[in-house]
């Protein structure tokens, strides 16, 4: 339960305590007082947005605590904040000049952290819900939260692998391809690795082939010269076998020394050699056939074209550009090897997923059918004279959400003899309203929340209906604290506690004050509220 809130400098409220009690405590006051003030107030104690804009005109901060006593539940999930304590206290600065403050039981928590403790705490039911009620995912919550003992663990562990689910398809995502993109990316690459590969080019290719064309275009002159070269050696040879057979005479003499002769018989050996060389050569040109030719220079395209298909300039450039195209390969073979890892992975999830949901809908089919029996009756204490519900839940089999694929419907006809439609066609502001209050009276009778707060959800009623609702909020307190605010006197007189919102005019300044009232000063505010202005003449 709420123990005490104190608030300074907030919207129009100077500086206000407020001490509260177990049971059933009401807030009233005429319209425009700031009894919604009261209740943003707590709703910053537990962690709605708060910014400037909060802060009462003429000041530069303002601050709201609220002090919670903690059931046996509650204070298992704020141990590590309350180190044991059977009590929590909440704290909130909002500033203009330094950092916003929130602290829980003197250390520092962030909003997040808030948010998730205040939930088992307190729920305001205000306005805003009954729009709410019209949405079929707000349906499911309050389905879920009246399932909450059979539910919680099945849909925390959905909650866990459809996180994982999602994570493993962001990672999937960031591999910036799909599975069919990146095979199709590793089959060009290997086709421009293999077409490379098999032309078997050298990175001295392109200079013997060019020698070599050079030779097979001058052929005519190659021979010619070859010939004349031939023909100048076997000359040359004769004239050296002359001048061997003249040195004979002259080594007879003893003219000339056997050296020379030697020298003579080396240069016609190496003439013999060089002869030998040039028959070579020659059969060389003879076997030389035009289509060698046409061989080189296909060679010599195919390597201009090869190196322009991948804007290289030379084979060395086309082999190292290969190099790079085998390491791209490996990269997209690391890719593939992780999506199919991921795959599998996601598979596996919604596989488990599917099972989950099975399980999922089978309490939620099972709880919207006590569900709705209880809000039926409810309904009809409270004045509805007839009513007929059709509360179902739907799956959409597969398709994994936060929600497991399942969505509810909630349907309703309050006349005889008419089929039931979207709530949103068939109830009007006061109904509506009732059938809130009924939800909240059966959810919590499972949810164990500690603290409720109605904010004004008694539009639209009044008489007899305005008095049950009291009723049902009073019974309820017995079980939870019940804070609301109220413009009608039939709710008020069912309360316990009753406060006074007051606002305060002055040349100066305008400001908001609450008040616990006594005895009489209740009855007053219960004229008041049905109209009466002179209360001493009335209790008269």
């Amino acid at each position: 339960m709420i123990k005490q809130l104190r608030i300074s400098n907030f919207l129009t409220i100077n500086n206000e305590d407020i001490d509260f009690n177990q049971g059933f405590s009401v807030f009233t006051g005429e319209t425009g007082a700031g009894k919604s003030i009261l209740i943003e107030a707590l709703s910053v104690v537990l962690g709605a947005p708060a910014n400037e804009s909060l802060i009462k005109i003429g000041n530069t901060e303002s601050f709201v605590e609220g002090q919670f006593e903690l059931s046996e539940e509650n204070s298992k999930k704020f141990e590590d904040l309350t180190l044991g304590e059977t009590s929590v206290t909440v704290f909130r600065r909002i500033s203009t000049n330094k950092p916003n403050i929130i602290r829980v039981n003197q250390q520092t928590c962030s909003l997040k952290k808030l948010k998730e403790l205040s939930s088992a705490l307190c729920q305001v039911v205000n306005q805003h819900e009954q729009l709410e009620l019209f949405d079929r995912n707000f349906q499911l919550d309050l389905v879920d939260a009246y399932a909450a003992l059979e539910i919680n663990e099945p849909l925390s562990n959905y909650k866990y692998s459809f996180q994982k689910w999602q994570d493993v398809r962001k990672k999937m995502a960031s591999i910036g391809s799909s599975k069919e993109a990146i095979v199709k990316k590793i089959d060009f690459l290997d086709f421009q690795i293999n077409e490379i590969e098999s032309y078997s080019f050298e990175d001295n290719e392109e200079g013997l082939l060019d020698n070599r064309l050079k030779e097979l275009n001058n052929l005519d002159t190659l021979k010619g010269n070859l010939r004349d070269s031939q023909s100048k050696a076997s000359s040359a040879y004769s004239q050296l076998v002359a001048v061997e057979n003249s040195l004979d005479t002259l080594a007879q003499s003893g003219f000339i020394s056997e050296e020379i002769n030697d020298y003579v018989k080396t240069a016609m050996v190496s003439l013999e050699e060089t002869q030998n060389l040039f028959s070579k050569k020659s059969y060389e040109l003879m076997q030389v056939d035009e289509s060698d030719l046409e061989r080189i220079e296909e060679r010599v395209k195919l390597i201009f074209d090869t190196k322009s298909k991948y804007h290289c300039k030379t084979l060395i450039d086309l082999a190292r550009f290969k190099e790079s195209l085998i390491e791209k390969r490996r990269s997209y073979d690391g890719r593939l090897n992780d999506y199919n890892l991921f795959e599998r992975e996601k598979a596996e999830l919604e596989s488990e997923m599917l099972t989950q949901q099975q399980v999922l809908f089978g309490i939620r089919s099972k709880a919207i059918d006590s569900f709705q029996n209880k809000i039926k009756v409810d309904l009809l204490n409270l004045e509805f004279q007839f009513v007929e519900t059709c509360f179902d839940v739907s799956l959409d089999e597969g398709k994994f959400d936060k929600n497991a694929g399942m969505s509810c419907n909630f349907l309703i006809s309050t006349l005889p003899g008419h089929q039931v439609k979207e709530l949103s066609s068939v109830l009007s502001g006061g109904e509506i309203s009732r059938l809130l209050l009924s939800i909240h009276k059966v959810v919590q009778g499972v949810s164990g929340k500690s603290v409720l707060v109605f904010d004004e959800i008694d539009t639209g009623i009044g008489g007899v209906t305005a008095k049950k609702m009291g009723e049902m909020m009073r019974n309820l307190s017995k079980n939870c604290q019940i804070l609301a605010v109220t413009h009608l006197p039939q709710i008020a007189a069912q309360s316990e506690h009753h406060f006074l919102v007051k606002k305060e005019v002055s040349e100066t300044d305008f400001s908001t004050s609450i008040k616990t009232l006594s005895k009489t000063e209740k009855e007053d505010e219960y004229l008041r509220m049905n109209g009466h202005i002179d209360f001493a003449a009335v209790r008269r």
